[in-house]
């Protein structure tokens, strides 16, 4: 694997990045809308950047969920369909695992909803839990009440910040997700081992524990 590109639309920090060779080129992506234009673009912006083409491209990782149901499903369509038409190989990451090896610790959340959080499940029974298998790892993931959070026990968590404003919230800069958070781990050497747990087929399900939040009008 030498010219990587990765892509996030699954955290609240989205982003695509080009890891080439040793260098990582990193964008940052804002908005909740036109994640494929945004994407795309900050793909082939990066390409410029590193002085190479898409069509050089031989491994493109995905961050699949759970996250925003929209926002997961664009970046594994584009995700797809470059792996299909460079060709190259194709990595599919959960959030939770993503977010665990950034922390270098289990005790990571993220928001699901304004009232709801996802950890990984450790050592316990639970009736909401979606157990997910990547390769040779399996990750239980569980959907908890945002209530029953206990900031003190996590190390890394990815809250938006309207999940803040109604949990009234205030998180330390060490221990929300940032951008450069994810910029710093994609630099470090062992990234390529990592995402090698998680080497997926051409085709590839978005992950959405909880179902889409979707009202069709009458």
């Amino acid at each position: 694997m030498q010219n990587i590109l990765f892509i996030n639309s699954a955290l609240s920090k989205k982003c695509v990045a080009l890891i080439r060779d040793q260098e990582v080129f990193f964008a940052p992506i804002a908005g909740h809308k036109k994640d494929l234009e945004n994407i795309l673009e900050a793909a082939q912006d990066l390409c410029n950047e590193a002085g190479c083409k898409l069509a050089d491209i031989d491994s493109v990782v995905v961050v699949r969920g759970p996250g925003n149901f929209s926002a997961i499903r664009v970046g594994c369509i584009v995700a797809m369909s470059l792996a299909n038409n460079l060709p190259c190989e194709l990595f599919a990451i959960d959030s939770l695992s993503l977010l665990a090896a950034i922390a270098e610790s289990n005790k990571v959340a993220m928001s699901a909803s304004k009232s709801e959080i996802y950890e990984i499940l450790e050592n316990a029974e639970s009736d909401s839990v979606q157990t997910v298998f990547d390769g040779d790892l399996s990750t239980k993931i569980t959907l908890s009440k945002a209530e029953q959070l206990d900031l003190k026990t996590l190390t890394l968590v990815d809250f938006d910040g309207r999940f803040l404003e109604t949990q009234n919230l205030v998180c330390d800069a060490g221990q929300l997700l940032s951008h450069q958070n994810i910029e710093e781990f994609l630099s470090k050497k062992d990234f390529r081992n990592f995402i090698s747990n998680f080497k997926s087929s051409k085709m590839l399900e978005p992950l959405y524990i909880k179902p889409p939040n979707i009202h069709v009008k009458d």
